[in-house]
Parts: C-alpha cells; structure tokens; sequence
C-alpha cells in the first residue's frame, strides 16, 4: 500500500482497537471543529461566506475536505487545484 495511504488506515485501526485513543481523536477534531467554526462564524459577519449554511456545518465540511487536498496540492502538479476553489463555492 502507498505510505501516504497507509498512516489513515493505521490510525483507524488504532482508534477501533483502543477506545480512549479514538476518545482522544474524537476530542481533538471537536475542538478543531469549534475554533474554525468560530474562524467561519467571523467570516460569515464580514459577508465573505455564505449565511444559509452554518459555520459549524462548514467547519465540518473542512474538516473532511482538507486533509486530502492539502497532500494532493503538495504532492501534485499544481494543475490539481485548477476550479477546486469555484467548485466548493458552487457547493
């Protein structure tokens, strides 16, 4: 398996096999959750986002959209990124 492939499957087998370390990551994303909720809820007040969707359901949707996009920006040829911002705000 592909090791940029490899580090989020053994950090799901490891939550799966111990509970207070998958507590601990469960922990950690709430609190990354609540602090860029907070940084989209400022945003949201300066008209730069969207009012019909809420901060804390953005914050979430980043959550899970940026630790794929960011290996592939870094990883890639940067062609990758080409309408990736026009298409999230279509979203």
């Amino acid at each position: 398996m592909d090791p940029c492939r490899r580090s989020p499957v053994l950090a799901w087998a490891e939550g799966r096999r111990c509970p207070s370390l998958a507590r601990q990551f469960n922990d950690l994303l709430a609190q990354m959750r609540s602090d860029l909720a907070e940084v989209v809820r400022e945003h949201q007040r300066r008209g730069g986002l969207p009012h019909d969707v809420t901060a804390e359901a953005i914050a979430a949707a980043l959550i899970w959209v940026l630790p794929v996009y960011i290996p592939q920006l870094a990883m890639l040829v940067p062609a990758v990124a080409d309408g990736v911002a026009d298409t999230v705000q279509a979203l």
